[in-house]
């Protein structure tokens, strides 16, 4: 599970399906970062969530994860917004450094954060502000 691997103690919410990532999004008092989306959902495999997230978030920073992704659903993907679209298996290693990116291009001052700011962020090592 990436949950604990990847974000520590960085703020996560997490979604069963597609209603509940809209939910999620239009409920959220904050703003969401990053959003890290499988292809691959119980309600749907196909790009109409990550049309949904645009539109409802559109500085999120999408990371779309796919085991079955061929060169249509990356086109697709990065067409409709999406950061980046990693293929499954990846190595959690590698899923770092992108999170960063997506972080860095989701936040208007973000260009106001050290590297080494933004890194201990995403890690869960530093509260939201730059420093």
């Amino acid at each position: 599970m990436l949950r604990p691997s990847v974000t520590r103690d960085t703020p996560v919410i997490e979604a069963e399906d597609g209603a509940a990532a809209v939910r999620a999004l239009t409920n959220s008092a904050q703003a969401v970062d990053v959003v890290m989306l499988d292809y691959r959902r119980p309600d749907s495999n196909d790009l109409t969530l990550l049309t949904a997230i645009r539109r409802l978030s559109p500085r999120s920073g999408v990371i779309l994860m796919t085991a079955h992704g061929t060169p249509e659903v990356t086109k697709g993907a990065l067409n409709l917004g999406a950061y980046q679209v990693m293929h499954k298996p990846f190595e959690l290693h590698d899923l770092e450094p992108l999170l960063v990116e997506a972080f860095t291009s989701s936040r208007p001052q973000a260009s106001e954060w050290s590297p080494p700011a933004i890194e201990r962020f995403v890690r869960g090592e530093a509260t939201a502000s730059p420093g």
